[in-house]
């Protein structure tokens, strides 16, 4: 499971952002991850990578150096719903990261083989769109409904339909809100990171929440309220959340892509957390 938040601003003040995106990935803990950095075989791509054998290289979340974005969600289905003979969802970014299709038309194709995967949210994200009403895109194959092209401003995304969202998505917007409405300008950017970080680091559990409790149907009420949480943490199974993303793009398109990350192997009850950081230009 994950969380997304993030602003998109196509017209920053001078020293102000053009974007700013929060993420959590939640995974298990012995999955095998490459830390963030950029691809060997594709240099101007930057993600951590799915090492699990049999879906290596694909992604949760990826960027590359021309400003596109695309980030995944899974949607948690309850007990005996997922099909694990369905396709690996993580080369949905992955394939996006790497495509010249612009996002109308890689949407487009994943909306035609929908079926072919478990359900999922598949968000992306062009800084430098030619296009203004493609810069932000979203698909779900949760329904059939075709892929949608969003405005510009705040977005938050989980791990249901965005029209349901858990409470946790909620409540984080809210705190996303009031964090970045106190770092308006690149002058306070660590600061800013901090806080961001700090909103993905919460380990407040929320129930209730019905939608939530809905889609974990047959999982027990103690994964419902450690799931409900934005930080999740739940040992019993060495699963949680492992892994921060943050990156801010300023107003002369410099990329700040920074990631905090589980030290492998995990110690479930002692983990070590690494952070590295990755500056670059959009071209």
């Amino acid at each position: 499971m994950c969380v997304l938040f993030f602003l998109l601003n196509p017209n920053p003040s001078e020293n102000g952002y053009k974007l700013i995106l929060a993420n959590n990935r939640d995974e298990y803990y012995t999955r095998p991850t490459k830390i963030a950095d950029f691809w060997d075989n594709e240099p101007n791509i930057i993600s951590g990578l799915d090492m699990e054998p049999g879906k290596e290289g694909g992604t949760w979340l990826g960027m590359t150096k021309t400003g596109r974005i695309g980030v995944l969600l899974n949607i948690l289905q309850p007990v005996g719903q997922t099909n694990v003979e369905k396709k690996g969802r993580g080369f949905l970014v992955t394939d996006f990261l790497k495509s010249t299709k612009n996002p109308p038309e890689y949407l487009g194709d994943i909306f035609k083989e929908g079926d072919a995967y478990n359900s999922f949210n598949l968000v992306t994200i062009e800084i430098n769109s030619t296009a203004p009403d493609a810069t932000i895109g979203h698909y779900t194959n949760f329904s059939s409904e075709v892929p949608i092209f969003l405005t510009p401003g705040e977005h938050a995304f989980g791990n249901s339909r965005p029209q349901t969202p858990w409470k946790k998505i909620v409540v984080g917007s809210h705190k996303f809100t009031q964090v970045i409405s106190k770092h308006k300008t690149c002058d306070s950017m660590n600061e800013l990171i901090e806080d961001l970080i700090g909103i993905l680091s919460d380990e407040t559990t929320m129930l209730p929440d019905p939608q939530l409790e809905s889609q974990t149907d047959g999982r027990g009420e103690e994964f419902s309220k450690k799931l409900s949480a934005l930080k999740v943490i739940i040992p019993g199974i060495k699963y949680g959340t492992r892994t921060n993303t943050i990156i801010i793009v300023d107003s002369h398109n410099k990329a700040t892509y920074v990631e905090r990350t589980m030290k492998e192997p995990i110690d479930v009850n002692n983990p070590e957390w690494i952070t590295t950081q990755h500056v670059f230009q959009i071209i």
